[in-house]
Order: structure tokens, then C-alpha cells, then sequence
């Protein structure tokens, strides 16, 4: 498809699975990874999301959230997210300040269970099709014009009109994983 992280994606879903590429973040594998944005843009609503993540102590235990904010964050924005993702209750990993290879990224994405992508607006990123493509159920805001680039591509979402039904539609379909 033309994509150097999505053709990594395919080369290393061949040889590892979900549970080995947890195993190579430090992530627990008992726990459903959930990927909050793709970059430390604050268009991904990383701080709502989270404030609302905060309030449902019945996923605090079987939720490890995943930020990877490589691309496009200021410091102060990221150590904002840093705090909140510490009062929240969750583990998680936050990356920042580092570059990720293209068997990063992919890695990232194979990992990755379930996809928020409540950005306030996106264009159906690469880094989206990345996602669905590693098999991660993707829940996105209703907002965004993802509904033709899905048909069109055949692929399966979720959307939702706002930060609180994805987190209720989160919790429905972690508790089915």
C-alpha cells in the first residue's frame, strides 16, 4: 500500500503476535492496550480522554493505555499528559522525546488492542490505517470523515459522538476481549 510502517506492520504480524509484542514494550499481557492518539498533538483530546478514562474505576485494573507522543509535541503538553496519566489510576506508557523505527511504530501497532481516535480532526491518517490493519478495533469520533475511506477500504469501525460514549463503547468491547 505504499506505507514503510504498514508493510512492517504485515512483515511482523507473521512473526509475532499480540501478546509477544506486550511482552517487548513491558506491557502486562493480561491487560487490554488501548492507544489514546498517534502523536502528541493536542488535537487527539489526550487530557479529556484521560479525564474521562479517570472516572471508570471498573476498567483501572484490566486497561494499559498507550500514548506515543513522538511527533508534534511541545514539552510542556507532554508533561501535562505525563501527570494526568499518573493521577489517573491506569499503567500506561508514554512515549516521548525519542524517534521510533518503522518496527517501532509497528510493534506499537500490533500491540494495540483497541484504537481511540477522538482527535478533533483527522483525514484518515496512514497511522490509522495502520491500526485497523494490526487488527486493533478502532473507535473514532463521528465527527471525523472516516465513514467513505472505511466502505471504501472495507474496514470496520466504531463511531461515536462524543470522549464519553467511546469510553462507554470501550468498556463494551474490552470486556468482550
Amino acid at each position: 500500500l505504499g506505507s514503510a510502517p504498514l508493510e512492517e506492520v504485515y512483515k511482523l504480524m507473521k512473526h509475532e503476535d499480540k501478546v509477544e509484542s506486550k511482552k517487548k514494550l513491558d506491557i502486562d499481557t493480561s491487560k487490554t492496550v488501548v492507544l489514546i492518539g498517534y502523536s502528541g498533538k493536542q488535537l487527539h483530546q489526550h487530557l479529556p480522554i484521560i479525564q474521562e478514562l479517570s472516572k471508570r474505576e471498573e476498567l483501572k485494573n484490566s486497561l494499559h493505555l498507550l500514548a506515543p507522543m513522538t511527533r508534534g509535541a511541545g514539552k510542556e503538553y507532554c508533561d501535562r499528559v505525563d501527570i494526568a496519566l499518573k493521577k489517573s489510576g491506569y499503567t500506561y506508557t508514554l512515549l516521548r522525546d525519542c524517534f521510533l523505527s518503522n518496527e517501532d511504530v509497528a510493534r506499537l501497532r500490533n500491540a494495540t488492542d483497541i484504537t481511540l481516535q477522538l482527535s478533533t480532526t483527522d483525514g484518515f491518517s496512514r497511522s490509522i490505517v495502520e491500526c485497523v490493519c494490526a487488527k486493533s478495533v478502532l473507535i473514532y469520533g463521528n465527527w471525523l470523515r472516516y465513514k467513505e475511506h472505511l466502505e471504501n477500504s472495507k474496514l470496520i469501525a466504531h463511531a461515536v459522538p462524543s470522549i464519553e460514549a467511546g469510553i462507554d463503547l470501550l468498556k463494551n468491547i474490552a470486556d468482550c476481549i
